[in-house]
């Protein structure tokens, strides 16, 4: 029945996790979004509206890329009630360090975090360190991916600064124009695998994901289009 849900980050692990909770109600379903008070999960039947159950004091807390056990309602256009968050493989927060209660989770079970900086204006090394500072805390795997190199006016020093801080961690340099870039990038991704941009506004990261998408649709088109020439010769 899981397997649905694989190409969402799914795996024997959140099996085992699911396992140990001991629960005999609800299913699988990964929060996608979350907006006051309701969310939207991703299921083995799709996309679907939810709530917390009203009896779950710790549902409350579920966050983006939440694993939950969630169970659907008594007619089809029923919201799904949330009774359990499964624990965290990783969780990036906003808050006072330390402060337990001032921290707000932004997106939970993150595999990679993609520090996102634009090349048009000379590196911040301090806001660099301050976003690493966050994947390292975070559990997830922090790398810099530079955009707009076309647009530097010095990229050998620009790429050279962002390394300084970076401390060995990946650092990815893109120009949104170079489909060869953008296509590196996509081929890093693996089926699963949860990725996270920060970066300030105005770094490139709509583009960057709509450019991703681009990539894969035109991609899967190329696929279908050999397959079905190979299914063609065979009849």
């Amino acid at each position: 029945m899981t397997r649905a849900l694989d190409e969402w980050g799914w795996d024997e692990r959140w099996d085992t996790v699911l396992h140990e909770t001991g629960t005999d109600r609800g299913q699988p379903a990964r929060v996608t979004s979350q907006h006051r008070g309701r969310w939207t999960l991703q299921t083995v039947d799709g996309p679907r509206g939810a709530r917390v159950a009203g009896s779950q004091s710790g549902a409350h807390m579920a966050a983006t890329g939440d694993w939950v056990v969630a169970e659907p309602g008594p007619y089809p256009t029923d919201p799904w009630s949330i009774l359990d968050v499964l624990s965290r493989r990783s969780a990036i927060e906003r808050g006072s360090a330390g402060d337990r209660r001032s921290q707000q989770v932004l997106a939970a079970n993150v595999d990679r975090l993609w520090i996102v900086h634009g090349l048009d204006t000379e590196p911040n090394q301090r806001r660099l360190e301050r976003y690493l500072a966050v994947g390292w805390e975070s559990c997830a795997a922090p790398e810099v991916v530079l955009t707009k190199s076309d647009l530097a006016d010095q990229l050998e020093e620009s790429v050279s600064a962002a390394r300084d801080v970076a401390l060995g961690v990946p650092v990815w340099v893109v120009s949104m124009s170079d489909s060869k870039a953008v296509g590196a990038l996509r081929d890093s991704l693996e089926m699963g695998s949860t990725v996270a941009l920060v970066g300030p506004s105005g770094s490139g990261k709509s583009t960057l994901i709509n450019l991703l998408a681009e990539a894969e649709v035109a991609e899967r088109k190329v696929r279908e289009r050999a397959e079905a020439k190979k299914a063609k010769k065979e009849a």
